[in-house]
């Protein structure tokens, strides 16, 4: 999977950022200013893939031509369905009697094409009949309208795997981002639920520093830990944007989330999301460093932990040991599932744009079955 992959790539990053540093007796104003700002950019990251949409590949009137040309040699019970009466129209209308003969039979999708195709070629004097002469007499006819039949299952097919959204396990990829992208930003338990885009947001004296910036609770969501590193003190941490922002009695203020989030700068995504995420992870693991005994922290920890009114980081201890690393932080597993999904994403459209071009190719083969003569085997002689 991508974040084990990527795990391999913060090696690097975190050999430089595990040694023990000197704690600092008097913190300065603008202490937290980078790790502020690293959070920043997985909240701005998190944020952008909560809302973004991943499109389908540009359209094809390839497959819309190809019912064009199947209408024009289609039966004349299948023309007459299509046409339907004042009160037997439409695909509803038909369901129950065409899945009788074929019961996985769905056109509910393409039965408005189909409808389209039909006033495209029902009048000798309409644009298709005009710039398509038929190639075959109406001896041929039975033999072309196999042909075409057969190409347009084959398109309609295509069709519909060019018009299905990208997926992982079951479920729609944008889906799953959205959600992942949500619980990054504001915690999958519910505390903190986004509501709307926003995060329920903190009031006092409910939340603390114990009951949301230890050990325990670390790691949920950007957004707190956010809040977490700039509660101090003093209100001056954090610095970038979050200066103005007043701790009061060195814990946790109502509307924390969104002073905090909201001071973060604001810049545009202007690479792949994969990417994105990649940088912005790396960016606050070599934020990382040690306190006490085997303790990791983004921040300024007075002491050993990040509870305590002096305190002013996030404490990430629980999640590095002999079998756990960064990327075992909860809202780092789901920025990290995000990039891969989005790889799967970009893979599957890549399928699709290929798919594109084979209906693309079939709507030259149907033309082609339309305006040539097709070729007879010649029948044995007696």
């Amino acid at each position: 999977m991508y974040h084990k992959m990527y795990n391999n790539f913060l090696v690097a990053a975190f050999v430089t950022t595990i040694a023990p540093m000197p704690q600092e007796t008097a913190a300065s104003k603008g202490a937290n200013a980078q790790e502020y700002l690293a959070l920043c950019g997985a909240w701005r990251i998190a944020k952008q893939a909560a809302s973004m949409e991943l499109p389908l590949p540009t359209t094809t009137d390839a497959y819309a031509d190809i019912l064009d040309f199947s209408m024009s040699v289609a039966s004349d019970g299948w023309k007459a369905l299509i046409d339907g009466t004042p009160t037997k129209k439409g695909w509803e209308k038909h369901k129950q009697e065409l899945q009788m003969a074929v019961p996985s039979l769905n056109l509910e999708a393409t039965w408005p094409m189909w409808e389209t195709a039909r006033v495209n070629t029902k009048d000798q004097k309409t644009i298709f009949n005009t710039e398509h002469k038929r190639g075959f007499t109406d001896a041929d006819a039975d033999l072309v309208r196999e042909e075409i039949n057969a190409t347009t299952t084959i398109a309609t097919e295509l069709h519909k795997r060019l018009a299905a959204q990208p997926e992982a396990n079951g479920a729609p990829i944008k889906h799953k981002i959205k959600t992942l992208a949500a619980e990054a930003k504001c915690g999958a338990d519910g505390k903190f639920a986004d509501t709307a885009g926003a995060c329920k947001d903190t009031t006092n004296p409910d939340d603390t520093k114990a009951s949301n910036c230890g050990a325990t609770r670390a790691g949920q969501s950007i957004a707190i830990d956010i809040v977490c590193l700039c509660t101090a003190p003093s209100h001056d941490k954090c610095l970038s944007g979050a200066s103005d922002y007043s701790t009061g009695v060195n814990d946790i203020q109502t509307s924390a989330i969104d002073a905090l989030t909201k001071a973060c700068p604001n810049t545009s995504q202007k690479l792949e999301l994969d990417t994105e995420i990649e940088r912005a992870l790396t960016t606050v693991s070599e934020q990382i460093h040690n306190v006490a005994a085997n303790g990791r922290v983004i921040g300024t920890a007075a002491g050993s932990s990040c509870t305590e009114h002096g305190d002013y980081c996030v404490d990430y201890s629980n999640y590095f040991s002999s079998t756990k690393d960064f990327h075992d932080i909860p809202w780092v597993t789901k920025l990290l599932e995000i990039a891969d999904l989005y790889c799967q994403y970009k893979k599957q459209i890549e399928i699709k744009e290929t798919t594109k071009r084979q209906i693309e190719t079939l709507r030259d083969d149907v033309k082609r079955q339309y305006t040539i003569r097709p070729h007879r085997q010649p029948t044995a002689s007696a």
